[in-house]
């Protein structure tokens, strides 16, 4: 099937607004930073269609890195920042105490959990963007029946990227992940 490039096409979105918004965990990828030094697990949050708010079917991301320096709480899952996961599993619903095996196994978990976060924004070398905070930009979920429909066809299958038998936590740290980022991105 042949087609026509036409610019006009291009969705010039702006920035979503500074507030609070009804979310939805749609993935969560394993990316690694653009020089290979550090990996994050990046979330992947859609605004909720079936809740009334603004910016719906927009999404939001979520990161959460290695620590250089991870405490023995940190060491537990594979060097991310525990507290800082901790706040995702506290907001999606996930009961204190459940045992995971590995962060994949978690990872799977959170797909499809919903929670509600702050959205500001923040400058950094003269540009504009969307942040969360991973302690202060979390709460639990105003309308917990979720009725969310993604577009398209998705299942829960294709909303992890990376597999359990693959997921970074248990092989070498920098096999097969694209860098994602440049050094103008990162605010240190």
């Amino acid at each position: 099937m042949a087609f026509r490039t036409d610019s006009k096409a291009i969705n010039d979105y702006e920035l979503i607004p500074e507030g609070d918004y009804e979310v939805i965990i749609a993935k969560i990828d394993e990316k690694s930073s653009y020089n290979g030094t550090n990996t994050k697990l990046n979330f992947c949050l859609a605004v909720r269609n079936d809740v009334e708010q603004n910016c719906k079917n927009r999404t939001l991301f979520l990161e959460i890195w290695k620590k250089k320096n991870p405490n023995d709480m940190d060491i537990q899952v594979s060097n991310y920042n525990f507290s800082h996961l901790m706040n995702v599993v506290k907001h999606c619903g996930i009961p204190d105490g459940k045992e995971f095996e590995s962060v994949a196994e978690l990872c799977k978990e959170l797909v499809n959990k919903c929670m509600r976060v702050t959205v500001h924004h923040e400058e950094y070398k003269g540009k504009t963007s969307v942040k969360i905070d991973q302690l202060y930009g979390l709460s639990d979920t105003k309308f917990p029946e979720c009725k969310h429909q993604f577009k398209g066809v998705q299942t829960s299958d294709n909303f992890v990227q990376k597999p359990a038998e693959t997921f970074v936590s248990q092989n070498n740290p920098l096999d097969d992940f694209e860098e994602v980022i440049s050094p103008d991105d990162i605010p240190f």
